[in-house]
């Protein structure tokens, strides 16, 4: 019997031991406190949020996968200029637990040419993929509701990209200046194209717009220099100024009647267009 009884007063500290273990490793999570660990090569700063990890700053080179989790804890947010900068890094996996990829979070990684963006993400933050130089595609997961401002301007290399039907906006500048993109459809979940969304996209010969968008903002196709023609329809209630200013190449367009008084200001009387009238 006694030594039974020590038997099972050492299991029981052995519990209490472990137990002690395991919560000192979740008690250095402290809510706004940061913490710095290198994995695989990776230095990752981050911290809690709530029930989740926001990944901070990050030093990495080649090719990355981002931990699923940290400390027991899943890595829900890529916050704002986490891997911004990171000039040696080219490729990224991110986790199915990340719901959220800040501002800047990967603004000029000038070398990164290959991104999985997985399905669960809902937003993508202003900037977040700016002057990505030689990311050439991507495909924009169901799953995202919000591509912000600017999020993938200046991406020079990106020929070829995929917006799903969750996109209700197109965001100011949010494709400008994809210079190699060379054709888009719009889904008809889109009812506004932002000012400047693809102002500077010299490459693209072919865009669809479908009659769910009702507002096209100012600039918004500016410098497409090789569109030659398009069909504005007419659920468009509001176009911008400039919208087509400097398509050089632009020969065939189909504007709303009601736009036709406002040729002047649309940028189509610059050059010799055709100009369709749309009832």
């Amino acid at each position: 019997m006694k030594k039974y009884l020590i038997l099972l007063a050492l299991a029981l500290v052995g519990f209490a031991l472990s137990s002690c273990a395991y919560n000192v490793s979740n008690s250095d999570l402290i809510e706004g406190k940061n913490h710095i660990e290198t994995i695989d090569g990776m230095k990752l700063e981050y911290t809690r949020n709530g029930n989740g990890i926001v990944i901070l700053k990050a030093k990495a080179t080649g090719k990355v996968k981002i931990p699923s989790n940290l400390k027991n804890l899943p890595v829900t947010t890529i916050g704002d200029r986490a891997f911004s900068d990171c000039n040696g890094l080219t490729s990224i996996v991110i986790p199915d637990s990340v719901t959220t990829i800040g501002n800047f979070a990967f603004s000029h990684c000038f070398i990164l040419s290959s991104i999985i963006i997985p399905e669960g993400v809902t937003t993508i933050g202003d900037y977040a993929f700016y002057s990505c130089c030689h990311l050439t595609s991507i495909v924009i997961p169901n799953s995202v509701t919000t591509i912000g401002d600017w999020a993938f301007s200046h991406c020079s290399s990106l020929s070829s990209i995929v917006i799903p039907s969750s996109i209700t906006t197109i965001s100011k500048s949010a494709f400008s200046w994809c210079t190699s993109l060379t054709s888009i459809v719009i889904p008809d979940s889109v009812t506004t194209i932002g000012d400047y969304a693809f102002s500077g996209c010299m490459s693209l010969t072919s865009i669809v717009i479908l009659d769910s968008v009702t507002t096209i903002g100012k600039s918004a196709f500016f410098r497409c220099k090789s569109l030659t023609s398009i069909v504005i329809p007419d659920s468009v209630t509001t176009i911008g100024d400039d919208v087509f200013h400097d398509c050089k190449s632009l020969t065939s367009i189909k504007l709303p009647r009601k736009f036709m008084d406002k040729r002047n200001k649309l940028g189509i009387d610059e050059f010799d267009v055709e100009v369709i009238p749309v009832d």
